[in-house]
């Protein structure tokens, strides 16, 4: 119930066409009771040929006689009494009719709005959350989250809700009528309820736990169809394909068979009411029978009594099968709202809201950190001083982006503490922190867009002169006047249409387009071959001058000129120092260097 009641809120901005809704489910209730009655006037006064309506001792009853009484008077003035009774039936069916247009239509103008928005909140719950939640939960799941889930409460709220209300005022409407011709006769009719409500009751949870089995499934399926198609070439290149095949079909066996458990229980669910009522019915019929031969109950008016209880089944029908689609999407809300409601680092509040520039230094003051239970960097102490260029050096699994990672806020350092001009980082919102750094990561990650696009992500509105001299400072520009369409060339999935080397300038081009005061590089250059790595490492060349960098690098020989070049080893500082003071130590750092050039 708290999670149907939260997705609820979501309506509220939808006031007007909620009005809309409830107007038209009264107007569908009044007509439906309306049209129930005027059968007692069709068989009585049309079939049957009586001038007069048979009175009854219920109020409602007799209020309804005085007003079709009067209607019958006006009309027939004008037309004879088979016409004014077929006319009374035509409206209150077209009056009927359009009513229900209205309301369905309206609840379906809430639900594909709720679950718009419910998607844009998820969404932008997912992407503000740190980058130890995307550790933890396959990207698949997510999607699936997003996409497959939130149509489960599409289904319930665009479709189904609006079937609750609507035929709830159809139910009571016609609870009244039928208890109005004959309290006895309803009574016994409304026995049947209990009946209703077990298999209601039993359907309802089986069907909610084989939904959020079948939902789990889906989210492990488009988590496998995700990574395979990511990494489709490693799939060809280990002729694996047989192998993420029977993977992918053993989970969509699993996903089979709890959809057909839902499919069981949600179509078991009509056949075995509608049993239950028909064999009531039988017995109503003879009881039925029993007051017309003694004259308690005209054929009209048991026909009017038999079509409004015959009415109360698609209704009763209806809200059952709203209550199992709602189940569902409550089921979905449950998996949603387990990611929504996550801390994020959109909920920061009480943050410094911008860094503007650098006044003095960047320090790591005995900075410890782990993933899991691994300790990847052990009491990490430097600094980098305004203008300066620090590198880092060391094999892979040394802790190297690990320091990129904290500096920029993606992680907490468990020990220590990282500060900007003597202010924690922990002090900065994490929008300033970004903001005041660029960073381009070893994998040149680009967007399926232009490169103009690209080089600007994240800007409404491109500065297309400040593109052009970013691409220049890359050395990006050349490549680019080339191409037919220029800044507008899409780059495809990834960057997939252009070449690594080209991939890699964009990143730096990206990078400097916000002009920040302090750049990272790390491993730019590592997965570049040796002509594409000679001209991405004169762009770097050219952005470094004068500018606080931080430089993480695999290959030495990009890194000599540096102010200062700090050596890791297992999550440890163990040389530090200038180029040429590493090389005259003949340490750590002259070994890697001596391997890497070849002696």
């Amino acid at each position: 119930m708290k999670v149907f009641l939260r997705l609820l809120k979501f309506i509220k901005p939808y006031s007007g066409w909620i009005a809309i809704a409830l107007i038209s489910m009264i107007c569908v209730s009044i007509s439906s009771v309306t049209a129930a009655y005027l059968i007692k006037p069709l068989f009585d006064n049309v079939l049957i040929g009586s001038k007069e309506i048979a009175k009854t001792g219920s109020f409602l009853a007799e209020k309804l006689n005085i007003l079709y009484n009067y209607y019958i008077k006006e009309a027939t003035k004008y037309m004879s009494m088979e016409w004014a009774v077929a006319l009374s039936i035509f409206i209150a069916i077209l009056i009927k009719s359009i009513s229900t247009f209205f309301s369905t239509f309206s609840f379906g103008v809430i639900g594909i709005s709720l679950v718009n928005d419910l998607r844009n909140y998820l969404y932008s719950r997912i992407i503000y959350q740190p980058l130890s939640f995307y550790a933890k939960e396959p990207v698949g799941t997510l999607i699936s989250k997003i996409v497959s889930d939130v149509n489960y409460i599409l289904t319930a709220f665009g479709e189904r809700l609006g079937d609750i209300f609507q035929e709830t005022f159809t139910v009571i409407g016609l609870l009244i009528f039928i208890f109005s011709i004959n309290f006895k006769l309803a009574l016994l009719s409304l026995l049947l309820m209990p009946l209703l409500l077990l298999p209601i009751i039993r359907f309802t949870r089986s069907l909610r736990k084989a939904s959020h089995k079948s939902m789990e499934k889906m989210g492990e399926m488009t988590s496998v169809l995700s990574q395979t198609l990511i990494g489709i070439k490693i799939v060809k290149a280990f002729t694996a394909e047989e192998y993420v095949k029977e993977n992918f079909k053993n989970l969509s066996m699993k996903q089979l068979k709890h959809n057909i458990k839902a499919r069981k229980i949600h179509d078991l669910n009509g056949p075995i009411m509608e049993f239950i009522g028909i064999t009531f019915a039988l017995g109503m019929f003879i009881y039925a029978g029993y007051l017309i031969k003694v004259g308690q109950m005209s054929v009209g008016s048991f026909s009017s009594f038999l079509a409004a209880l015959f009415m109360l089944y698609a209704p009763i029908k209806k809200i059952n099968k709203a209550n199992l689609a709602i189940q569902q999407a409550v089921s979905a809300g449950e998996r949603i709202f387990q990611i929504s409601d996550r801390e994020n680092e959109g909920d920061e509040t009480s943050k410094i809201e911008e860094i503007p520039v650098l006044k003095d230094k960047i320090k790591f003051e005995n900075v410890s950190f782990s993933y899991n239970e691994r300790e990847v960097l052990k009491d990490i102490s430097f600094e980098l001083p305004k203008g300066k260029t620090l590198a880092i050096v060391g094999a892979s699994g040394s802790g190297k982006s690990t320091i990129a990672s904290l500096l920029m806020g993606f992680y907490q350092p468990q020990k220590g503490k990282i500060t900007i001009d003597g202010v924690d980082i922990e002090n900065f919102s994490k929008k300033a922190l970004r903001g005041f750094i660029g960073f381009v990561s070893q994998e040149p990650i680009l967007f399926n867009d232009t490169i103009l696009n690209n080089i600007c992500f994240g800007e409404k509105k491109p500065d297309l002169k400040k593109v052009q001299e970013v691409a220049e400072l890359s050395y990006c520009k050349e490549f680019i006047e080339s191409l037919p369409l220029k800044y507008e060339t899409n780059v495809g999935e990834l960057g997939s249409l252009i070449s690594g080397g080209e991939r890699q300038r964009i990143c730096l081009a990206r990078a400097l387009y916000k002009n920040p005061p302090v750049l990272i590089l790390d491993e730019a250059t590592s997965n570049l071959d040796a002509n594409a790595e000679k001209i991405v490492q004169k762009a770097i060349d050219s952005i470094l001058k004068e500018r606080t960098s931080l430089v993480i690098a695999h290959r030495l020989s990009t890194v000599v000129e540096s102010y200062k070049i700090l050596v890791l080893e297992e999550g440890k500082i163990v040389e530090e120092g200038t180029h040429k003071e590493l090389m005259e130590k003949r340490g750590r750092y002259y070994e890697l260097f001596k391997i890497q050039t070849g002696g």
